[in-house]
This record gives structure tokens, C-alpha cells and sequence, in this order.
């Protein structure tokens, strides 16, 4: 399910984007408590997240382009 959310003056497209797909996913999971246990890297530019350190095998599409930021997630 993507998202799409306009992006309040003043904030970094790339920290907000990523924020939100963060919460996003938490959100959405019953097993996971907080995004706070989540957090995201970059492997050859593609964004990975990781979980308590540990890359997860779960798909996701971040954008942002003017004042909208857009996102996605799977879970494999």
C-alpha cells in the first residue's frame, strides 16, 4: 500500500521520507512496537531497513519531490 503526504515547510525531504515509511511499517505490524526499533541504510543507493541492526528482506520505494513525499513497503 503506498502512501503519499504532503511535506510541512522547513523539512528535509530525505529525513521526512524516510520517517514516515519507518512509521509506516510499524503501523501496519503488530509484531513490531515502535519505529524506534527500526531504522533505514543504503546498499549501492538502494534503501534497506534495518531491524535492531539487522537487514530485513522487505521491499521498500521512498520519494520525494517538491513539498510530497511518497512511500511503500513490503514484507516478504
Amino acid at each position: 500500500l503506498p502512501r503519499l503526504d504532503v511535506l510541512p515547510e522547513g523539512r528535509s525531504p530525505s529525513d521526512d521520507v524516510r520517517q514516515k515509511c519507518l512509521d509506516f511499517i510499524a503501523e501496519s505490524s503488530d509484531d513490531i512496537p515502535s519505529s524506534a526499533v527500526l531504522a533505514f541504510s543504503e546498499n549501492g543507493g538502494v534503501p534497506r531497513v534495518l531491524r535492531r541492526g539487522k537487514v530485513c528482506d522487505w521491499g521498500v520505494s521512498l520519494s520525494h519531490s517538491g513539498r510530497y513525499v511518497a512511500y511503500s513497503f513490503m514484507i516478504s
